[in-house]
């Protein structure tokens, strides 16, 4: 068992943890309720790229239920986290990001972003009483978005995860083993296996916030006015100008690809139909129906 820390987060104002599937929002969801007054903003303290004192300790997409008692680093890094703490390699990517100033306000409320950590929510919100607002992409956006980086996944990483099988994925290891055999099944077994767990922790969490990417995307003015709204968050006036910069892609200092900060938002729902062939969208779409979810297709 842990130690009781000193340092604990704020009970009156809960912290709010980003969530979902990588490539999915999260960054852009999370810099931009940042700039809400009183808030820290905290990057992927779970992704050892980020933060290097879980290199070997923790991987991507680890599971955790709500009780657990997580290795000693992974325990600290959360705690640190969740005061507003991060690492020097997370605060200079807030300055390759452009949203440094959110590391130097007051600490009245913590946002921690990680979708490497979508596994943990119920843990993270059990632990640190933290608000968790989980955003929801199209799997097949989600593919085009992860293809486009080259991004390998496995989803054996997931099946090795006793707990994760025997709480959530039991019923999809034939699926899961069978998708091996192709790159777009394996996407979107993923997807689809990751947002199992999701849903069903949702529906049991009826005080978590969910929110859709492509309606962020077609209104973000909007859907980020009713996020912040729910989470109690203090908008100030300038938040809009920077949301509707965020929102186009003009003036992004020369970045392209994954390294923009700015995209052009009414585009990126459907951009995944000019990125994928006819036979990459029914292997995807095909796989997320049968795990049962093709309303979601």
């Amino acid at each position: 068992m842990q130690p009781p820390s000193s340092e604990k987060p704020n009970v009156e104002s809960p912290p709010i943890f980003i969530t979902g599937a990588p490539r999915s929002g999260t960054s852009w969801l999370g810099e931009m309720l940042a700039t809400c007054s009183g808030s820290r903003y905290v990057y992927e303290p779970f992704n050892p790229q980020w933060n290097p004192s879980l290199q070997g300790v923790l991987g991507h997409f680890r599971y955790a239920r709500k009780n657990d008692y997580l290795p000693a680093p992974v325990e600290d890094a959360a705690r640190k986290a969740f005061i507003g703490k991060q690492s020097s390699k997370q605060r200079l990517r807030s300055v390759y990001r452009g949203y440094w100033r959110t590391q130097l306000g007051t600490k009245d409320r913590i946002i921690v972003k990680d979708p490497t950590a979508v596994l943990m929510s119920d843990w993270v919100a059990h632990k640190f009483n933290a608000k968790i607002l989980t955003i929801i992409r199209h799997p097949c956006g989600f593919a085009s978005s992860i293809e486009s980086l080259d991004w390998k996944l496995n989803v054996d990483h997931l099946r090795v995860q006793d707990e994760l099988m025997s709480d959530y994925l039991a019923p999809f290891e034939d699926l899961l083993i069978g998708a091996r055999a192709d790159p777009w099944l394996t996407i979107g077994a993923y997807w689809a296996a990751i947002h199992s767990v999701l849903f069903q922790q949702i529906e049991n969490h009826k005080e978590w916030i969910s929110c859709s990417y492509e309606d962020l995307c077609n209104d973000p003015v909007g859907q980020f006015s009713r996020l912040a709204g729910q989470l109690n968050l203090s908008v100030p006036d300038k938040r809009w100008d920077i949301l509707r910069e965020s929102s186009t892609a003009a003036g992004d200092n020369g970045r392209s690809g994954s390294a923009a900060t700015r995209r052009d938002s009414g585009r990126m729902p459907e951009i995944w139909r000019e990125r994928l062939s006819e036979h990459q969208i029914d292997a995807i779409e095909g796989i997320v129906r049968d795990f049962g979810l093709g309303e979601y297709v």
